[in-house]
């Protein structure tokens, strides 16, 4: 019993609850090794495996939550780089192919950390490289409207008086 003591002493990975399963299970393991069993490479194999199972379980519960969001906070900074970088004629569907995750996925992240929709976060990535190309270019409004990723000139000028409040050559002008 003395050296079943020290084995548990040694054997301690968390304080916590959970833990106390594994620390019974590498314990038995350890007492089993002590012993002579003719079977005890068939044995050992199995014990190993059934404290690597507890082990992945035990760390998987205590990781997820933590691991999940770096995942997302990885995912989501990926997402909107490439954004940044292919907003003139990107679409969710182009995500998807480039980072192997389905469309609602993103959407997802998008709206987690941009309370925006896919096409919304487009739409404010579009509209202000707009406004940074109207100051610092003398391309016309028009030509900038193409250049971030709009057809139709129209819609392009409606959309920057909602988010700017004036249009793209006033805003110009204000700068």
């Amino acid at each position: 019993m003395e050296d079943d003591t020290k084995i548990k002493q040694l054997i301690r990975f968390s304080r916590e609850q959970e833990s106390d399963t594994l620390n019974q299970m590498i314990s038995e393991w350890v007492c089993h090794l002590m012993t002579e069993d003719p079977h005890q490479y068939q044995t050992s194999k199995a014990w190993l495996g059934r404290v690597l199972k507890a082990l992945s379980i035990h760390y998987m519960s205590e990781e997820s939550s933590c691991s999940t969001r770096k995942i997302n906070d990885l995912v989501f900074h990926d997402i909107d780089q490439y954004m940044q970088k292919h907003y003139e004629h990107i679409t969710i569907a182009d995500l998807s192919e480039r980072f192997h995750y389905n469309q609602d996925y993103f959407n997802r992240i998008i709206k987690e950390y941009t309370q925006l929709t896919y096409k919304g976060y487009l739409q404010k990535i579009r509209l202000e490289k707009a406004a940074e190309l109207l100051t610092t270019t003398e391309l016309s409004a028009q030509a900038i409207s193409k250049e971030v990723g709009y057809e139709s000139k129209g819609h392009f000028y409606k959309l920057f008086a909602e988010k700017f409040g004036m249009t793209p050559q006033e805003y110009r002008e204000s700068v």
